[in-house]
């Protein structure tokens, strides 16, 4: 067992900032096409998303013995406030039809 632990703990540690960066720039893009195809409904969306996702922050941060499980339902929450919020910017799009002002790119018109 101890022959493994000198290799995890580098591809722990290589592959921790890795997944965080990527998470990073994931989000990046995302609030990026939140505000440029969601408009005023985009701003509110990560307007709302923030508030949950720095609310279930708060609430780990606050006590380090709070349960486990409380906090995961904190951050779902948050990831689905986030999800509702893209939801009703991709039907916004849908809506408005090929050669809308709102149409952009990546989202699949009928």
């Amino acid at each position: 067992m101890s022959d493994l632990a000198y290799p995890l703990a580098v591809a722990i540690v290589v592959a921790v900032p890795i997944a965080a960066m990527a998470t990073l720039a994931l989000l990046s893009e995302w609030g990026r096409w939140m505000l440029r195809n969601g408009g005023e409904l985009g701003w509110r969306g990560l307007t709302v998303t923030y508030v949950a996702a720095v609310g279930a922050a708060g609430w780990i941060a606050l006590d380090p013995h709070r349960g486990v499980r409380s906090s995961l339902v904190r951050a779902e929450a948050a990831l689905l406030v986030g999800l509702a919020a893209s939801s009703l910017v991709v039907a916004r799009l849908r809506r408005s039809g090929p050669g809308g002002d709102a149409a952009g790119p990546g989202v699949p018109l009928r």
